[in-house]
């Protein structure tokens, strides 16, 4: 396909993104393995790309799936399938309505996937340890393909928490009741259950992602172009490295500090609870070993249900 994506840009008009008085990004269209999106600001242009890209399916022997394809223009009604004004399009994965903007129905799914991929994993015979490590390689990694792409805010990311919470209530009998939604995501040598934070997580990607752009916007233009139009629109993308400077007090180098300030500041919302802030204060102890006392959660071959009894059981010893 990239033959084809070389002939569509040296033969045909663009559309253009002016990134400066001297330089703008243009191109007519979006190419992903043999997933195309033909773009153009006139008809008569669209018409004449889409003759060429038939064409050259032809020679290649490739065929259109016009029934899995989709346009907002008249002119392309008998190659793909005309969209009104409520219809929405699947393009790699994105719910897209007729503008080609993402709606908020992939909110929706983004958390039925990953809700799922939870349930399945919780009707396993896996131990608690490697549970949470399933999860956090199997159903959080979802996240992975969707933060950078979608314009996703920060409150999603804490609710999908909330939601991955009550559902580890429900599948071990409410053992981790006692347990606050802070204390899944410390790391198990600190008594905690090792989760993957979506919030953090986001957090983490999309400020190494926007410095990525940033350090390489002179050299890829279409990253320049997408810093433009992101910033335009004010997004949490575009605003993260304030967000987090704001959020954690920070100044200079985030990315080195960003991981020990999440730490911090999930150790102090636990501190501000009566009784699990003593579990802190015990971690803080010189005579108290958390790497010893945690053995039995990150070495130990406890079922999830019997580990939620044990937590049950230490937390009462900590807190009583």
């Amino acid at each position: 396909m990239d033959p084809l994506s070389k002939r569509l840009n040296s033969m045909f008009p663009k559309v253009q993104i002016p990134l400066s008085d001297q330089k703008s990004y243009s191109t007519n269209h979006l190419l992903f393995i043999d997933d195309l999106k033909i773009l153009a600001e006139k008809e008569e242009t669209l018409q004449i790309i889409t003759t060429e890209t038939k064409r050259f399916f032809s020679i290649i022997r490739l065929e259109m799936n016009i029934e899995k394809s989709a346009t907002n223009s008249l002119i392309s009604i008998n190659d793909a399938v005309l969209m009104n004004n409520n219809d929405c399009y699947k393009y790699l994965g994105i719910i897209e309505d007729k503008t080609s903007k993402p709606t908020k129905a992939n909110w929706d799914l983004i958390t039925k996937k990953i809700k799922k991929r939870i349930d399945m994993l919780c009707k396993t015979n896996l131990n608690g340890t490697n549970l949470m490590r399933a999860i956090n390689e199997y159903a959080m990694s979802l996240l992975n393909y969707y933060i950078g792409l979608l314009d996703i805010e920060p409150e999603f990311f804490k609710k999908l928490s909330t939601k991955f919470r009550q559902i580890f209530n429900i599948t071990w009998n409410s053992f981790y009741n006692l347990l606050v939604k802070k204390d899944y995501i410390l790391t198990e040598k600190n008594l905690g259950r090792g989760l993957a934070s979506a919030e953090y997580k986001s957090e983490t990607m999309l400020l190494k992602l926007k410095l990525q752009f940033e350090s390489t916007r002179k050299v890829y233009l279409r990253r320049d172009a997408i810093l433009k139009i992101q910033s335009e629109g004010k997004t949490h993308f575009s605003t993260i490295e304030k967000f987090i400077s704001e959020k954690y007090s920070l100044e200079g180098n985030l990315i080195e500090q960003l991981e020990d300030a999440q730490r911090s500041k999930l150790i102090n919302e636990i501190k501000t609870r009566f009784h699990h802030k003593k579990l802190i204060v015990g971690l803080e102890n010189e005579l108290v070993s958390p790497k010893n006392s945690s053995m039995w959660i990150h070495k130990g071959n406890n079922s999830a249900r019997q580990e939620g009894k044990l937590c049950f059981l230490q937390d009462g010893n900590i807190f009583f």
